[in-house]
């Protein structure tokens, strides 16, 4: 038997905890490759119901000047 006991959560409670930990992941300290692969890992681009479905894409510093002046 391992060390951890187990713990009843509500799905409310599973949802705020993961909320929790990915709202602590540094995505500012993340070079736009590793951003590419996170958005990759969620489903982007492949899932119906998830932005950029049916695209491919990359992560850019800027998309143009206009970029600039936002």
């Amino acid at each position: 038997m391992g060390w951890k006991s187990t713990k009843e959560l509500t799905r409310r409670e599973a949802i705020q905890a993961i909320m929790s930990v990915i709202e602590k992941t540094p995505y500012d300290d993340m070079t736009n490759e590793e951003l590419e692969n996170v958005m990759y890992g969620l489903g982007m681009g492949d899932e119906l119901d998830l932005p950029y479905f049916g695209y491919n894409f990359t992560v850019l510093d800027k998309l143009n000047e206009e970029e600039d002046e936002k």
